[in-house]
């Protein structure tokens, strides 16, 4: 039995690459963003279409500019601080050939709290028709043609992620518990935990039209970030970061799928 659920949405995206690369957490603002690293990996992404993870921004503008401004009106900071944040936001959308997608962090959360103005991050990727996903989003992207040249299609579920903790089994977690309360996607990628995980799950799935049990596999995926060793993470015993792209690289003809890290 099935029930329609709309909450979710769905995007229709053709690519004309047999590739998608995946880009974690920038915090381009952070005290610690790797812009080296960052501008390293595109040359390696060229005119590969990428997915933005979430946490494009941390909130380096507004503590910076709060130490500036403090005698100033507090509206007047919040202004110069969101003209800052979107003038850089603009940059490094522009560093790219093609978006796919944006996911909505938990970062970029907290500066729409500190601005007040909670639409500017997604009014960015309005203007350049890039869909925004505040909580879970389906990409179903079409890749090619299928042996018998009909179209090939690769479903991709796309969220920023939500748990704390830094070990390797906290996003190993995630990425398993969501798997389980999907079916029909091909891939699963979150951000949120600053660190490259692989997993996957599988599960039987009855096909009735054949009358065949098969077995449902998802590639699910965790993006390491742009930061640098922060002090939080030195102070709370967290592993030294990871700097690395991931690549998705499709086989339109077969439908499998590689997932291969490139460390940077």
């Amino acid at each position: 039995m099935y029930r329609h659920n709309s909450d979710i949405p769905v995007f229709n995206v053709e690519i004309d690459s047999n590739e998608i690369y995946l880009i974690g957490d920038l915090h381009i603002d952070a005290r610690t963003f790797k812009e080296e690293i960052f501008r390293k990996a595109l040359r390696i992404i060229g005119k590969s279409p990428v997915i933005l993870l979430g946490d494009v921004l941390d909130y380096g503008f507004f503590d910076d500019l709060l130490g500036q401004e403090r005698k100033r009106m507090k509206e007047d900071f919040k202004t110069r601080a969101m003209v800052q944040a979107m003038l850089k936001v603009d940059e490094i959308f522009d560093s790219f050939s093609r978006i796919l997608a944006v996911c909505e962090g938990n970062h970029d959360v907290r500066v729409a709290k500190r601005t007040g103005e909670g639409v500017f991050l997604e009014y960015i990727c309005a203007r350049r028709n890039i869909p925004y996903i505040i909580g879970q989003g389906l990409l179903n992207v079409r890749v090619g043609e299928k042996q018998n040249k009909k179209p090939r299609y690769f479903r991709i579920l796309i969220t920023h992620g939500s748990r704390g903790g830094r070990r390797l089994s906290a996003s190993v977690n995630e990425l398993e518990d969501l798997a389980k309360i999907w079916s029909g996607i091909d891939v699963l990628v979150i951000g949120h935990h600053h660190q490259f995980a692989h997993v996957s799950p599988k599960k039987s799935v009855y096909l009735p039209q054949t009358g065949e049990i098969v077995t449902e596999i998802i590639e699910a995926i965790s993006t390491p970030a742009f930061l640098g060793y922060e002090d939080y993470a030195q102070k709370r015993g967290y592993y030294p970061p990871e700097h690395a792209l991931v690549k998705l690289t499709f086989d339109s003809k077969s439908g499998e799928i590689k997932v291969d890290k490139i460390s940077l």
